[in-house]
């Protein structure tokens, strides 16, 4: 697992955190916390475009070397698998592995803090029934 990743997952635990203590503290940052997970989600979407933009680009320069250094013809398709084959597209293809790793768990995380209004509500509902 990355860095990235596993800081991100630490600072979810704690964001997430909510009981009778701290949910008036929650609430009023609720808001906050949310633009900070769909901001991540949004930045490590771009990085996920930037190095497939770059891989693309690389692929066509690596392509275009290995026609030229042919000697004989060969179909861009055997071509392109030996071009997969290549330490540069395996690590760009690693870091873009990794890079959606981080999107899947964002998605998750963004979509858990837009849930987190009605766990407040609910636990507030359950506070009121307990001083009645």
């Amino acid at each position: 697992m990355n860095d990235t990743l596993s800081k991100y997952i630490e600072e979810a635990e704690q964001d997430s955190i909510l009981d009778v203590f701290n949910v008036k503290d929650v609430q009023s940052k609720l808001p906050g916390i949310k633009h900070k997970w769909v901001g991540r989600l949004i930045r490590t979407k771009q990085q996920v475009y930037i190095l497939q933009e770059k891989k693309e680009q690389l692929g066509k320069k690596l392509l275009a070397a290995a026609k030229e250094k042919a000697n004989y013809k060969i179909s861009d398709a055997v071509l392109y698998k030996t071009i997969e084959g290549s330490e540069v597209i395996k690590t760009i293809n690693g870091d873009i592995k990794q890079l959606q790793l981080t999107v899947l768990f964002l998605e998750k995380t963004e979509k858990v803090f837009s849930q987190m209004t009605f766990d407040i509500k609910n636990l507030a509902d359950i506070m009121k029934l307990e001083t009645m």
